[in-house]
């Protein structure tokens, strides 16, 4: 998701629905509920085994106002984290650019934002990006 698609996200909440998407970390920034930036890495260091956790983290819209949602957030396996770096790597090389060491890391996690109250569990959220 793009910062051009913030407005997207507003318009989907105003009418009612909610959201799921895959977390772009360097398009879509997140916030902690009293308005410091979220550093992903220091979070996402901290899980352990295959066990989803959750953050309350929110979106700013183009016109300042939040949008509240949450972070799940996942370790990958050893495969799946092997398979998403060659990748980024591939993409980088296609583009003459290179693979930061920070967003190697990032790809040992998978990672969603939502904005599905808190009663849904956060597995059941997961299952739904899965059917997209």
């Amino acid at each position: 998701m793009c910062t051009q698609r913030r407005p997207a996200c507003r318009n989907v909440v105003d009418r009612g629905g909610d959201l799921i998407v895959r977390l772009n970390r360097a398009a879509l920034l997140l916030y902690e509920p009293h308005g410091e930036r979220i550093e992903l890495l220091p979070r996402l260091r901290q899980l352990r085994g295959d066990a989803p956790r959750e953050y309350e983290a929110h979106v700013k819209d183009p016109t300042g106002k939040w949008i509240h949602g949450r972070l799940l957030a996942l370790r990958r396996s050893t495969q799946a984290t092997r398979w998403a770096q060659k990748r980024m790597q591939r993409s980088a090389q296609r583009r003459r650019e290179t693979v930061t060491s920070e967003s190697l890391e990032c790809a040992k996690y998978f990672m969603v934002w939502s904005t599905l109250p808190a009663a849904v569990p956060v597995g059941q959220i997961l299952e739904c990006y899965r059917l997209r």
